[in-house]
């Protein structure tokens, strides 16, 4: 009989079934479900066993811990709380991405909530493409906690924050995660001024110009180039933000990531 978590986040559901449906390779799940039995076999304690088998589902899908601990809380959402949208998925009516959106969408309502929103949406899910998905789980989550809804994203803007990343050949990803305004004015400052500088025939192109832009104005620096050189930095760890191979919706697997904020 497979073993299972009765104290851990995974409630009373076997590991090594709920670790299988994680979106990957078959292998892939077979070697994270077969990691999460032997914590268990082995008599891991419940509260380590979460953190074990975070591990090795993020050495199966290549992905970070803190990733790999995300797609486990989805797979419990979607495989002991959405029980149409699993069905589908079992059935082969829908994919994994879409079923693991619905769970992502719905992972701060309360569980009576979740249910009203699965058994409203999984009569329709099997028509809907990816973003009719996104778009109607939101929709559906909205018209039964409003609240809730509008108070989810507030507490999104505590999270902004700037993550730097190496890139191939001596480059570097800087990034700012920022609420929409401030990110779309910045955006609109940096093209605004490239615009005029190519059309008084600066030969740079517009992303050069705008990367440059950015550099003077953070650092104050005259130009780009004056820039000295520092110390190589302390890279973000894949807990503050996303690896270079990783978009907010593609981790290096190729597998959307199904998380709103892509942390």
């Amino acid at each position: 009989m497979a073993a299972t978590a009765g104290g851990s986040g995974f409630g009373s559901v076997s590991l090594p079934g709920y670790v299988s449906a994680l979106p990957g390779e078959s292998g892939q799940r077979k070697s994270a479900a077969a990691a999460a039995q032997a914590q268990l076999d082995a008599g891991v304690p419940a509260e380590r066993a979460d953190r074990g088998i975070a591990s090795q589902v993020g050495l199966a899908r290549r992905v970070s811990h803190f990733q790999a601990r995300r797609y486990l809380g989805w797979a419990k959402i979607l495989t002991t709380e959405l029980p149409a949208t699993f069905a589908l998925l079992e059935a082969g009516r829908t994919s994994e991405w879409r079923a693991m959106i619905v769970a992502r969408e719905t992972a701060w309502l309360s569980r009576d909530h979740r249910t009203a929103v699965d058994t409203e949406l999984a009569p329709r899910l099997e028509a809907l493409g990816d973003k009719r998905v996104e778009t109607e789980t939101k929709k559906a989550a909205y018209r039964i906690d409003p609240a809730g809804f509008v108070n989810r994203l507030s507490n999104t803007v505590n999270e902004r924050r700037v993550s730097l990343r190496p890139a191939p050949d001596a480059m570097t990803r800087l990034t700012a995660l920022l609420p929409v305004a401030q990110g779309v004015a910045g955006y609109a400052a940096l093209s605004r001024h490239a615009d005029t500088n190519i059309a008084t025939g600066d030969a740079r192109g517009r992303g050069q110009v705008m990367a440059d832009t950015l550099v003077e104005r953070v650092t104050g620096q005259s130009t780009a180039e004056q820039v000295p050189v520092a110390d190589p930095p302390a890279w973000t760890t894949a807990k503050d933000s996303a690896s270079p191979a990783t978009s907010p919706n593609k981790p290096p697997d190729g597998t959307p990531d199904p998380d709103p904020q892509g942390e």
